[in-house]
């Protein structure tokens, strides 16, 4: 049976990934390894539809913008499209909300005690203009109705807002396409390096502290004569700062710091931290070293 355009971008993907894995590893025979859980798969996982067979993976999540693929397992896509790249995805729309895109957020009011659904919207000055109550009972309805008419300035109502994302997950989506550009660029030496353990060991736990420091705020950014999503730069020889574009209402600009793969395990806490000292709060410049897709 002849292979689908899909499965045939698979193989391209494989054959590719294979030759690089062999090199290092003699043992492994026309077979790659998953980046995210280092499962082992034949060629035969191609055309393998279940849960077990390979897929392409968006480097950034296609909901943002994202172009660049690479192969992983169908169920670490499957997975962490849901457990992380959900996440990423509400936390920039809601940014977009808070910069008045004309998109509306969902929360809640509470009104004597009894909490009413809503929606809410920002105007152009930044400020709240618009509360869109979306169902309740009549009384409680028009009693908000009332309190809101007897308001005067200075006074005060509370609001909760739902913004649909944690920050650790959002986060994690963002290590996970830096994890994979850089595997896109480096291949498995990345990948089978303590580099590439201790980055799969952060998109598994808890940690918030590493987390923040592997992805500092990045704000202001020019890029020039680059019109590309990915663009990664090497810090020295120990670490790589992969800045990754998302487009949705707005084009916003992400930064994560990454070990590289000549680092070892009880140099990369000391690196890592080292760098988040020197780049916190300076202007930089960076020269580019590669871009993704290549122009």
């Amino acid at each position: 049976m002849a292979m689908t355009a899909r499965e045939k971008a698979i193989e391209e993907l494989f054959d590719n990934l294979s030759a690089d894995l062999v090199a290092l590893r003699p043992e492994f025979v026309d077979a790659v390894l998953c980046p995210l859980c280092i499962e082992k798969f034949s060629r035969a996982a191609i055309t393998d539809k279940s849960i077990d067979g390979l897929s392409i993976e968006h480097i950034v999540p296609a909901a943002l913008g994202g172009r660049l693929q690479t192969l992983t397992c169908r169920r670490c896509n499957n997975r962490d499209g849901s457990a992380l790249d959900s996440h990423l995805v509400s936390m920039i729309r809601v940014q977009d909300w808070a910069e008045a895109d004309g998109s509306a957020l969902k929360g809640s009011v509470n009104v004597g005690g009894v909490e009413l659904p809503m929606r809410i919207s920002m105007g152009k000055d930044q400020n709240l203009s618009t509360i869109q109550i979306l169902g309740g009972k009549q009384v409680i309805i028009e009693k908000f109705k009332e309190m809101m008419l007897g308001f005067g300035e200075g006074d005060k109502v509370n609001l909760t807002f739902s913004l649909g994302y944690a920050e650790l997950k959002a986060r994690q989506s963002l290590v996970r396409s830096a994890y994979l550009a850089l595997f896109a660029d480096l291949g498995y030496r990345l990948v089978l390096s303590d580099a590439g353990s201790f980055t799969r060991g952060i998109l598994s736990g808890t940690d918030i502290p590493t987390i923040r420091l592997l992805t500092p705020q990045i704000s202001n950014v020019e890029i020039t004569n680059v019109d590309n999503p990915l663009v990664i730069t090497p810090i020295g020889a120990v670490a790589y700062l992969v800045l990754m574009r998302t487009d949705t209402l707005h084009e916003r600009h992400h930064g994560v710091i990454l070990p590289g793969p000549r680092v070892t395990e009880g140099e990369i806490p000391s690196t890592l931290s080292e760098i988040a000292g020197v780049l916190d709060g300076k202007q930089c410049t960076i020269q580019v070293a590669k871009i993704f897709p290549a122009s």
